[in-house]
């Protein structure tokens, strides 16, 4: 009973509080140009959106019109790891860190 009166009767949906990096990566793959227009079940907050494009921007993965880039972008929706990590991967090969043994 305790439970019942403290607890909400249901969870937030996922969606509501996942980063949404992955989400957008794979949309963005997918050819979905306006991903606020997607229809989602639930509608993540703007919030969220706007903090993951700016982690697929500073990662290099989109561009200024928040399109994939070829040399990052594509590569990570290949990858099953999140974007940080697949940047972090992708990255290691360049001539200026050469560390992917390390990684």
């Amino acid at each position: 009973q305790y439970f019942d009166s403290v607890l909400p009767k249901y969870s937030k949906p996922g969606i509501l509080c996942s980063d949404l990096t992955m989400l957008i990566i794979k949309l963005k793959a997918l050819g979905i140009k306006n991903i606020w227009n997607f229809r989602y079940l639930n509608q993540p907050e703007e919030e969220s959106f706007v903090q993951s494009l700016e982690v697929l921007y500073s990662l290099k993965a989109i561009d200024d019109n928040a399109e994939l880039t070829r040399d990052i972008g594509i590569k990570l929706v290949e990858l099953p790891v999140d974007p940080k990590f697949g940047a972090a991967i992708l990255n290691s090969n360049k001539e200026e860190y050469k560390c992917t043994e390390e990684i």
